[in-house]
This record gives C-alpha cells, structure tokens and sequence, in this order.
C-alpha cells in the first residue's frame, strides 16, 4: 500500500510551500540557481498572471510521513488547445526526490484532473504559456543553470522513461557565450556615463535576498 499522500494546494500558505519545496530540493545542488519565489508566487496566482483569462490550473503536493516529497502544477491552455485543436492537460512546476512513486503519483493527478476535464493526453513540462520555462534538461548537468530555463537532477529523466507513454517532441537548445575577462573599453565608457548620469549602481545580491525577496 502506497503511502504518498497527494494534497491539492488550496491556501497561500500551501501555495508557499509549493514554491519553496524546489528551493529546499536543491539547496545542496552546486549548480542551480534558485528561482525568485515572488515571480513564482506571482506567476501561479491566478489575480497576478494574465495568463489565468484562458488558463485553468490546479496545484499538488507529495507528503510522506508529513513531509513534502514532490509537487506539480496541472495547468490547461484552453486558447492553445482551441488554435491546435488539441485536447492536452499540461503539467509543469515538476519537482521530486529520487522516487518513482512519487513522480508517478504526481503525474497520474495530472491525468486525472485532465480526464475530469475531458482531455485525452498530458503534455510537458510547459508553463501556462511561451513566456514560461519548458522542458526537461537531459545533459549538460555539470554546467551553472541559467535563471530562466528548467533545471533539474539526472534522475528526472530516468523517471519519465520509467513512467512510460511520453515520446520526446523536441530538442532546446541552449547556447553557452564566453565573457572575456575584461570589460570592453567602449561597454565600460558606456556603462559609466549611464550609472553618473542616473545615479545608479550596480549590487550583488545575496542569495538569501533570491531565496526570501518578498515572501516575508
């Protein structure tokens, strides 16, 4: 007998933990960099993301023992489902321990909040649109994540081929560029005369502000 316990997130508190349980996932991780949980709090409200006058979402939770294990986001583009003639539930927000139990779990909600719907096939992971992160990350792992793109354990892609039924749509790919050692003259000249003429200048944030910016 199973014991994960899926919980939808109903409340803003669970909706916090939903968004922090990735940060706490990789805090040990060399190469992630941490989402900014404002942008995702925003992101996945339905009164602060545009995107919710087509869209329809619902979130998850994986609970061992009480503790989190897992969550994702089953998410419905109903203006993409009506322009492709698809009937597609997407998921995304797709994160969990090294566990087949628990990532098949959280997928077969997906399914089911799909079917529920009248959908006939999960597609991911995608965001509530383009301007979302997509994707699984599948090599490259020994490289820094870049803010804005999926970044995620080995192990992630182990699982959904364990999982089965999920057949690869496309390849992303993205390019690393070398930054030269020293600041371009012109782009130092340039950068100066902005910063004197603003009174602006630059600060490295810690990755405390990353992590807690805004949540309180």
């Amino acid at each position: 007998m199973s014991n994960i316990e899926i919980k939808t997130v109903k409340s803003n508190k669970e909706l916090k933990e939903f968004v922090r349980f990735r940060t706490t996932l990789y805090k040990d991780s060399p190469t992630d960099i941490p989402y900014l949980e404002m942008g995702e709090l925003d992101t996945l409200k339905s009164d602060k993301n545009p995107a919710f006058a087509f869209c329809e979402a619902e979130y998850y939770i994986a609970y061992r023992d009480g503790k989190p294990v897992g969550r994702i986001a089953a998410i419905i583009n109903k203006r993409a489902n009506e322009t492709w003639n698809l009937k597609s539930v997407r998921f995304g927000w797709f994160d969990f321990i090294d566990d087949i139990e628990v990532s098949t779990a959280l997928i077969n909600k997906v399914k089911e909040y799909g079917r529920a719907r009248g959908l006939e096939n999960i597609i991911g992971p995608l965001g509530f649109t383009d301007m979302d992160r997509g994707g699984m990350q599948v090599s490259g792992f020994d490289y820094l994540a870049s803010m804005h793109s999926n970044h995620n354990f080995p192990y992630y892609q182990e699982h959904m081929e364990k999982i089965g039924g999920f057949t690869k749509e496309n390849d992303w790919v993205q390019l690393e560029i070398k930054v030269p050692d020293a600041v371009p003259e012109k782009f130092a000249k340039i950068s100066a005369m902005i910063e004197k003429r603003y009174n602006l200048r630059a600060r490295k944030m810690t990755k405390k502000e990353l992590v807690d910016g805004g949540l309180g």
